[in-house]
């Protein structure tokens, strides 16, 4: 959410049937998505171990992060490996829509889209939450009461745990 600090992570994953060598993810940025230059750019630089096929890790940035931006954001990074003479990576995105990857178009770069909720829209929505939940009680008390449904409810969960009771003293006799 927006204005809200929060952890921040990026996990790797060696998708690949061989080793890949060691990195460094470098150039993080948040962009917004909407046209505007309003960005933050992340000036700490990680590096990360070589990993196995199959293997992931995760990178947490040490502080928590604050952003301004709100709506559609595009976060990207270089990956870099160690020894850029001889490795180039190829980079892929994971399309959780359909369940698929594909290569990013850069080698070396890595991107994604993300949705960050204005402040006031949270705020909004924890209001309309809360309105629901109020008018569903009103509507059930006008219906049924609400000592009858807490009574009804009590006593399902009494019944429950008296059927776990005799099942333990079941197994102890």
């Amino acid at each position: 959410m927006q204005s809200q600090s929060f952890k921040f992570g990026l996990k790797i994953k060696n998708i690949d049937k061989k080793n890949t060598p060691k990195g460094k993810i470098k150039r993080m940025l948040l962009r917004s998505a909407e046209g505007c230059e309003i960005y933050h750019p992340i000036d700490e630089e990680f590096s990360f171990p070589e990993l196995n096929p199959g293997q992931e890790i995760i990178l947490w940035w040490p502080n928590p992060l604050t952003i301004i931006l709100k709506g559609q954001a595009w976060v990207g990074c270089t990956v870099e490996p160690e020894n850029r003479e001889t490795t180039k990576f190829i980079t892929y995105q994971f399309d959780g829509n359909c369940n698929k990857e594909s290569p990013y178009a850069r080698p070396n770069e890595w991107g994604f889209g993300i949705f960050i909720r204005g402040e006031l829209e949270q705020q909004q929505a924890t209001t309309n939450f809360l309105i629901f939940l109020l008018t569903l009680l009103v509507f059930l008390d006008g219906v049924w009461g609400l000592n009858a449904i807490f009574k009804q409810i009590f006593k399902v969960f009494g019944w429950l745990f008296s059927l776990i009771g005799s099942l333990f003293v079941g197994l102890a006799g």
